[in-house]
């Protein structure tokens, strides 16, 4: 989408509010909420490319119940 951000880091409650492409980002998303409801620690999504920088956090996006709304890069 034209207008699309991408988001860095994410509340769980926020991001739940979003919507995403059901045969794209959706079943990633619905799957990282899943496990961040279920164990209350991070997830996050990205490209296998960018492991090194997801984990640095400084590429994909990270869903945390600590964090606060969207944070977008």
């Amino acid at each position: 989408m034209p207008a699309a951000r991408v988001i860095a880091r994410a509340a769980l409650s926020d991001l739940r509010s979003e919507d995403f492409a059901p045969g794209s980002m959706g079943p990633k998303v619905e799957a990282a909420i899943g496990f961040v409801a279920e164990t209350g620690r991070p997830a996050s999504i990205g490209r296998m490319e960018d492991a090194i920088l997801i984990l640095e956090g400084t590429a994909g996006t990270t869903i945390d119940v600590g964090a606060s709304g969207l944070s977008f890069r």
